[in-house]
């Protein structure tokens, strides 16, 4: 009995062993400052699941979450000289995100009332922040009515 709580025990250990030997995200990052390509996979494999799951969460459309992902990737590759160790790598990227999203709301409510300012102009599909998908609807009820 005591052998199996010796291994017990051990596994334990090697394994917060190992989860310490882990690099941080903010040391990935700082890595990927410098141009480090496997550090930059390194952190698209921890967080491209997560991020997935938050544009999906938010659009309910699996192709545009996987090109907001992309887009959020690519836009922590482009600025990764100007950043700063300031706080949680979560945060910062899940702050890029944020704007990637805002960025897509309002570039499809315009490309929306483009199309509305047209004769045969419909428009089902208006993504607009501002609204809850409740009021959405039934704008979008009132605007076939009127």
């Amino acid at each position: 009995m005591t052998f199996i709580s010796d291994i017990n025990c051990f596994t334990t250990r090697n394994i917060a062993v190992e989860m310490q030997e882990l690099p941080s995200d903010i040391a990935l990052m700082l890595r990927v400052r410098t141009g480090d390509e496997a550090a930059f996979r390194a952190l698209h494999d921890r967080y491209q699941r997560r991020l997935l799951n938050f544009f999906h969460g938010m659009s309910r459309d699996p192709q545009a979450a996987r090109d907001m992902c992309q887009e959020t990737f690519l836009r922590v590759w482009k600025v990764r000289q100007c950043y700063r160790a300031t706080g949680s790598f979560g945060g910062y990227i899940f702050g890029i995100a944020r704007m990637v999203w805002r960025e897509r709301c309002r570039s499809e409510y315009r490309h929306c009332h483009a199309r509305a300012l047209q004769p045969d102009g419909d428009c089902d599909t208006v993504v607009a922040p501002a609204f809850t998908p409740y009021q959405q609807a039934a704008r979008n009820e009132m605007a076939h009515h009127v």
